[in-house]
C-alpha cells in the first residue's frame, strides 16, 4: 500500500470513529428510528388529472445514523434514500428505478424525482414527486401517503366493494362487467377475490373469471343473477352480492329462498337485491305467513327492504314481501328454518369420531387427559381418564371399542363400559391410528 492509500485510510477510519464517538455521546442525534418501521394507510396517486387511491402497508428502514430507506417504491422492492434532517422530518433523494417490461412495448422506467416526510404526533405524510416514461411517452405525477405505524403481526379485515357495468337494467345476451378493484384493506394487505354466480332457472350463463379482480357474464334468459363477492387477505374476509336483472320491464322480488337460524336470533330477511326494470324506486311490505304452533314472532322494519325476525319457537317460518313501483308488483317468499341453539362441550377435542352403534360422539382431549363418550341428545358426557396424553383416535368397525394413540403407547378403550381395557407399548409415536375390527385380549 503507498503512503498516499495508507493516509486516505486512516484519514477514513478516523472520520468513521469520529461520527460513532459523536452519536454515541450525545455530540449528535439520531433520529432515523422515529420512522423506521411499518407504516399502513392511503395512497393517493395522482397523474394526467386522475387520482386513484388505495390502502397500502410500507416499510422504512434505518439504513444507518439520519439515513432511511423508503422499501417498496420501485416494482423490485428497492426505494429511494432518504435523509433526516430533524426529529419530524426528511428529504427524499431521487432515484430512477429499474425498467420494467410491459406487453405494448419495451418498457417502462419510473423515477422519483424528489419528496418529503414529515411526522405529526402519530401520522407520517408522504409526498413524492415522479415521472414515468416508456412506450414514447412521459408523464408526471405525485404519490401522496398518510398512515400510522402499525405492528406487522396485527390482522386486518378487508372490506369488499362490487361494482357493475353497465348499471340498472340490462338487456339479455349483453356482456355484464364485475369490478372488484374497489375493495381494500386497511393494512395494504394483498388480496385475493372469489366471485360465484346464481343465475336464474334455466340459464347456462357462466363466470368468465372466478378468482380475479375482474370478470363477466352474459345473461341469457330473463330475471335476476345474483353475483358474490368474497374478498380475503389470507387471515380475514368480507363479503358482498349484487342482484343483476336482465331481460325484465317490470319489477322483480329477489329474497333467500331458506335461511337457517336459532330461536332468540335476529334473522335478517333481506330483498335489497329486488330491482325495477324502469328503475323506478321500490316500497316493500313483509308478512309474516306461518310460524309454528305456540310462536308469537313478529317482523320489525317490515316496510323496508331488509326486515328482521326474532324467532322464539323451533320450527319453520315463512315470511312473505310484496314490492310495488308504481302500477307494478311482485311477491316472493323466503322460509326460515330455526333449531334449537348449538351448546358448546366443556372440553376441546384433539380428535373425534361418532360410533353409529352408541350414538355417542366419541373424542380425545388434554388437560385433563381424557376419553369422551359424550351424548350429543341427552348433553350428557362420560369420561376414561387417560394415563398418558393422547395424540389420535379411532374406533372399531362396530363402534364398540377405541384405540388411543399416545408418544409410543396405545390405550384400548372399551366405549360402553367406559374403561381402558389394556395399554400396550409400542416402537413408535402416534401420528395417526387404524382400528379394523375388535381386539380380543386375554381378559376380554
Amino acid at each position: 500500500m503507498t503512503l498516499q492509500a495508507r493516509i486516505r485510510r486512516v484519514a477514513t477510519v478516523a472520520a468513521e470513529v469520529f461520527v460513532a464517538l459523536l452519536f454515541a455521546c450525545g455530540g449528535g442525534k439520531d433520529y432515523a428510528l422515529n420512522f423506521a418501521g411499518l407504516w399502513s394507510g392511503p395512497l393517493t396517486t395522482t397523474s394526467g388529472g386522475r387520482s386513484i387511491q388505495r390502502n397500502i402497508r410500507f416499510s422504512i428502514a434505518r439504513t444507518r445514523p439520519n439515513e432511511l430507506l423508503l422499501e417498496g417504491v420501485c416494482s423490485d422492492g428497492t426505494g429511494p434514500i432518504a435523509a433526516v434532517t430533524d426529529a419530524a422530518h426528511f428529504t427524499v433523494a431521487s432515484l430512477g428505478c429499474s425498467p420494467v417490461p410491459v406487453t405494448s412495448c419495451s418498457a417502462v422506467t419510473l423515477t422519483i424525482t424528489g419528496g418529503a416526510g414529515a411526522l405529526a404526533s402519530d401520522t407520517l405524510t408522504l409526498h413524492l414527486d415522479a415521472t414515468l416514461a416508456g412506450c414514447g411517452q412521459s408523464y408526471g405525477g405525485t404519490y401522496a401517503f398518510s398512515g400510522k405505524h402499525v405492528d406487522p403481526n396485527t390482522p386486518t379485515t378487508p372490506t369488499a366493494r362490487l361494482t357493475v357495468q353497465p348499471s340498472g337494467a340490462i338487456a339479455l345476451h349483453t356482456s355484464v362487467t364485475l369490478d372488484a378493484s374497489g375493495s381494500s384493506d386497511p393494512g395494504g394487505s394483498s388480496l385475493s377475490y372469489q366471485w360465484q354466480l346464481q343465475p336464474p332457472s334455466g340459464s347456462t350463463a357462466t363466470l368468465s373469471n372466478t378468482a380475479g379482480v375482474l370478470s363477466s357474464f352474459t345473461p341469457d334468459i330473463a330475471g335476476g343473477y345474483q353475483v358474490t363477492l368474497v374478498v380475503s387477505n389470507g387471515s380475514a374476509s368480507d363479503t358482498t352480492h349484487a342482484t343483476v336483472a336482465a331481460g325484465v320491464s317490470g319489477v322483480l322480488a329477489v329474497v333467500p329462498a331458506t335461511l337457517y337460524g336459532s330461536r332468540g336470533e335476529v334473522i335478517a330477511l333481506d330483498a335489497s337485491g329486488s330491482v325495477d326494470g324502469q328503475g323506478r324506486p321500490l316500497s316493500f311490505a313483509w308478512t309474516l305467513q306461518s310460524a309454528p304452533g305456540g310462536s308469537a314472532a313478529t317482523l320489525a322494519d317490515a316496510s323496508s327492504a331488509i326486515a328482521h325476525l326474532t324467532p322464539d319457537v323451533d320450527g319453520v317460518y315463512v315470511a312473505v314481501v310484496r314490492l310495488t313501483a308504481g302500477t307494478d308488483s311482485a311477491s316472493a317468499t323466503t322460509t326460515v328454518n330455526v333449531q334449537p341453539p348449538l351448546n358448546p362441550v366443556s372440553f376441546r377435542p384433539i380428535d373425534a369420531k361418532y360410533s353409529r352403534a352408541l350414538e355417542r360422539l366419541v373424542a380425545i382431549a388434554a388437560t385433563p387427559d381424557q376419553v369422551h363418550i359424550f351424548d350429543p341428545a341427552q348433553q350428557h358426557d362420560a369420561t376414561v381418564t387417560l394415563s398418558l396424553p393422547a395424540r389420535c383416535l379411532a374406533l372399531s368397525s362396530d363402534g364398540l371399542y377405541a384405540v388411543v394413540g399416545h408418544d409410543a403407547w396405545v390405550s384400548y378403550v372399551d366405549l360402553a363400559a367406559a374403561k381402558i381395557i389394556s395399554t400396550w407399548q409400542v416402537g413408535a409415536s402416534a401420528g395417526d391410528i387404524v382400528l379394523s375390527d375388535p381386539i380380543t385380549t386375554p381378559h376380554h
